[in-house]
């Protein structure tokens, strides 16, 4: 268990518009760990849930409480699949890949909130092509844990109880870039390959398209009937920006840019609103909302900011992981 934090402190940044500026919350990484993307951030109750790598550590799984006040528990060992969204945090246990012994095949590690009681599930092996990087994107429903692989050519569930682990064939597509996305919206399950979005129906195993054409169509949020998601170079105005569709397909709507890649969107139920960051940069990641249902165009909140990983959020705050921190903001109004 690592010593607590320093308090809460202005983050390192360029200007911020009133009423909020971000903060630091835990500043406890090296100057080896720096300049190195952090894969997954999830927030649930009073914890934050982080994963990093450094050379002397390697890839590890961390938490601490949310307010900065310490300490930083190290959960266990996990393995860099170069995916932001690699956490999953349920009421008793969190979720993330590692490798087996070999180091070639996954397997899925689960721990006690406190790091205790840690086991693994081996995946099993399955599509003649598919290797150990092309796996990585994980989402989590009430009875399972949710794997796909970097092209959404295959999505596996793994059942929390035990039993046997399911998998399907969904994208023909090749990979074409930018952030896969493995999401549970009611009965479906849905993927993003970059220039495709496929939905499936594990009750069935039927898979249908439900858009095409994209480039580097990523994280997706459903919100009253229409699936948002977030798209690079897509759209109308010829840059990264947000879109919605219908979630059973039809025409893609550009609600406008948003102002770089993005690797979550976070839904605030109380403002109505959309939350998420864009970078992998010390230097010019942005904090960008948007009202939901065109209520407001998409907002630069913060600009020049230190974004080197993925967001999540509560009610109050959204939560950012930097080159060296983990930084928070007040959400407003």
């Amino acid at each position: 268990m690592d010593a607590g934090p320093p308090k809460l402190k202005p983050a390192d940044a360029g200007p911020c518009p009133q009423p909020y500026c971000p903060e630091t919350v835990y500043d406890r990484i090296t100057d080896e760990e720096a300049n190195r993307p952090r894969r997954g951030i999830e927030v649930d109750g009073p914890t934050l849930y982080w994963g990093e790598y450094s050379p002397s550590a390697g890839g590890v799984v961390r938490s601490a409480p949310k307010d900065g006040s310490g300490p930083i528990r190290t959960l266990g060992q996990r393995f860099d699949f170069a995916y932001s969204r690699s956490l999953v945090v349920d009421e008793t246990h969190v979720y993330w890949l590692n490798v087996d012994d070999t180091r070639t095949w996954p397997v899925l590690v689960r721990v006690d909130k406190d790091g205790s009681n840690p086991q693994t599930t081996p995946i099993p092996r399955f599509g003649d092509n598919v290797k150990l990087l092309d796996l990585g994107a994980i989402a989590g429903t009430p009875d399972a844990i949710l794997l796909a692989t970097l092209s959404c050519s295959w999505i596996l569930r793994v059942p929390k109880d035990g039993s046997a682990i399911q998998s399907w064939a969904v994208s023909p597509y090749p990979d074409s870039g930018g952030v896969t996305e493995l999401e549970r919206f009611g009965d479906f399950i849905y993927c993003s390959n970059g220039a495709h979005i496929h939905r499936l129906d594990p009750a069935t195993g039927a898979v249908s398209e439900i858009v095409s054409g994209q480039d580097h169509a990523g994280p997706m949020a459903l919100i009253e009937g229409s699936l948002y998601f977030a798209n690079n170079d897509g759209g109308t105005n010829g840059d990264e920006n947000l879109a919605l569709v219908a979630p059973n397909g039809g025409d893609v709507q550009d609600l406008g840019l948003s102002f770089g890649a993005a690797a979550h969107l976070n839904y605030d139920e109380l403002r109505h609103s959309l939350y998420w960051v864009t970078g992998l940069s010390p230097f010019i990641g942005r904090v960008v909302a948007y009202g939901v249902g065109g209520t407001a165009a998409p907002t630069v909140l913060l600009d020049a900011q230190n974004i080197m990983g993925d967001s999540t959020a509560d009610a109050d705050n959204l939560y950012w992981q930097s080159d060296n921190a983990i930084t928070r903001l007040h959400k407003w109004p």
